[in-house]
């Protein structure tokens, strides 16, 4: 996902709805926060936004 208000992207699981701001959290399950907790704008992250970020390995699929 992508915080569009700070222009960051972040982890969200969507079966779950548990969300991470960084890999590190993400690998250690650390600092979850709900996906219906955030009370800031958002969108899904793109491809070109996940290539930038390097975060491929966690991509499942992009709807």
């Amino acid at each position: 996902m992508k915080n569009i208000d700070e222009d960051y992207l972040f982890f969200c699981c969507d079966e779950c709805m548990s969300c991470w701001k960084n890999e590190n959290d993400l690998e250690k399950r650390i600092n979850k926060f709900m996906q219906y907790s955030i009370n800031f704008n958002f969108i899904p992250a793109t491809e070109e936004d996940i290539r930038k970020h390097k975060w491929e390995k966690y991509k499942l699929n992009i709807k």
